[in-house]
């Protein structure tokens, strides 16, 4: 008899569920697997927040900054004026469990989601005002200013702050906006300006990052290829000083992390068939792809949003019910795996925003009748899962070899109201649960054996798969198996 455990799970989704990798899975949901690699530890469901004089609904706010940055305690939302109104509007609250208030509207022009960001002591935003936007400023609790317009422009991502010039850059269709936080945007005095030239016309701007010295502005709508821009950010050369080619497809998110360029380039239309997302990563030299993830679009391909906290990139896919993650693991490897759940494990029609602050996230995003605005909670209803590959840590030399599964064991930390369950499948078999444990506080080993009368009879085969579920906050700490090699010619 063989045993096998697993105690570390922190290597993220696997390009081949038949992986000889001991840390890998095939699909891991809404279960912390970086904080502790040798710890399951499920996330919190998300809440709707409120807001005073109205509703979440109507107002339908998108991201939200920390107000330390501006030099206050608070935070500050992006959203729209009322229901039959999508005026541009600022709102705050003073602390994470707290009802937003309206700190200030405009009265005219559009919001544009997912364009707040704090530069400079004050919080800053995008409206349209149909074939333009506008940059806003909230300047003080009742004022919002007029900060200069980029002509010609209906789309934009969110603005970026390069921290060797400390400007802020605006991303809108194929122009390039710097603002200097005196002067303009328009003005083209001082630091600030709007760059026509550095793109092709037909560009549509994603995503603004640093690399190095350089502005790296990643667009789609080119030749078929996502490519990122390098530009030496002096406004008296109309080119660019760098072409990136991340390949077939729209390059959507551009994100530099520890000097390393993450680029996450989705495919070219829209889908209702499964379509691949790719995760890229460039150092110079060639472009290299560390994840491609199986992903069935209800929404826009091209919808994905990102947030960076902690050195972690998130980021959405259309309308999946998930937020990806990207970082590097404790072995210095690029990870990517489904972090946690945009709505309790519900799947939304479109996400709008996305804002990761310390140990909350913030999601706007329509439920398929109405629009809401969510944070981190504190309690654990959805169900957590975590699905091993086929065979884990197994022993090369034993996998492909007929097996008897002999017994399974699970520790784990238990939490009240909690249910924690485990199944397997044989053989690409159905998976059938085994352990079922609810309601058990403190430290737990659960087993089920063929040794064990009450426990389901464990099948023989080639091939076993194993899936953990949390439901309530239960901790998982080890999963470990043992096995049989029965008579083969293998």
């Amino acid at each position: 008899m063989t045993t096998v455990i697993q105690n570390r799970f922190d290597g993220g989704h696997a390009e081949d569920i038949r992986t000889f990798a001991t840390n890998e899975c095939e699909y891991s949901k809404n279960f912390d697997i970086f904080s502790k690699p040798h710890l399951l530890q499920p996330y919190p469901d998300t809440v709707t927040e409120v807001v005073t004089g109205g509703t979440i609904t109507d107002h339908k706010m998108s991201d939200v900054i920390d107000t330390v940055a501006l030099g206050s305690d608070g935070y500050i939302a992006l959203g729209q004026a009322g229901s039959s109104d999508a005026n541009l509007k600022f709102f705050s609250k003073s602390d994470i469990g707290g009802d937003w208030t309206k700190r200030v509207e405009r009265t005219t022009g559009s919001v544009m989601n997912n364009t707040l960001v704090g530069y400079k002591g004050y919080a800053f935003a995008l409206e349209s005002t149909g074939a333009d936007l506008n940059l806003i400023e909230l300047t003080d609790a009742t004022t919002a200013t007029d900060q200069g317009t980029i002509t010609g422009a209906t789309t934009a991502c969110k603005p970026f702050v390069h921290p060797e010039d400390q400007l802020l850059y605006i991303g809108a269709g194929y122009k390039i906006a710097r603002y200097d936080g005196v002067n303009d945007i328009d003005s083209g005095t001082g630091s600030s300006a709007i760059m026509t030239s550095l793109l092709p016309t037909n560009a549509v701007i994603t995503s603004l990052t640093n690399y190095g010295t350089y502005l790296a502005i990643a667009v789609r709508n080119l030749t078929g290829n996502g490519i990122a821009y390098l530009w030496g950010r002096d406004t008296t050369l109309n080119t660019t000083q760098g072409i990136i080619d991340f390949g077939r497809g729209n390059l959507n998110t551009l994100e530099n992390m520890g000097d390393v360029l993450v680029g996450i380039v989705s495919p070219n239309v829209a889908s209702t068939d499964n379509d691949r997302i790719k995760v890229k990563i460039w150092s110079g030299g060639e472009v290299v792809t560390i994840k491609e993830i199986d992903v069935s679009f209800t929404g826009n391909a091209n919808s994905i949003l990102k947030a960076v906290s902690n050195g972690k990139l998130y980021f959405t896919i259309g309308s999946s019910d998930c937020i990806y993650i990207v970082e590097k693991n404790k072995d210095g490897n690029w990870v990517v795996s489904k972090d946690r759940y945009v709505a309790n494990g519900t799947t939304p029609s479109s996400v709008r925003g996305l804002s990761i602050l310390d140990d909350y996230m913030f999601i706007g995003y329509n439920n398929g009748s109405s629009d809401v605005f969510y944070r981190t909670g504190t309690t654990y209803t959805a169900t957590s899962t975590f699905r091993t590959t086929i065979n884990p840590s197994m022993l090369i030399e034993d996998r492909y070899k007929d097996k008897q599964l002999d017994a399974v064991q699970l520790a784990y930390t238990g939490a009240s109201s909690g249910t924690t369950v485990l199944k397997y499948g044989v053989d690409g078999s159905t998976m059938t649960t085994i352990i079922s444990d609810t309601n058990a506080t403190g430290e737990q080993v659960i087993e089920a054996s063929n040794e064990n009368t009450n426990s389901l009879a464990l099948l023989a085969g080639r091939e076993v798969q194993l899936q953990i579920e949390s439901t309530g906050g239960s901790k998982i700490k080890e999963l470990k198996y043992k096995y049989t090699k029965l008579n083969s010619l293998l």
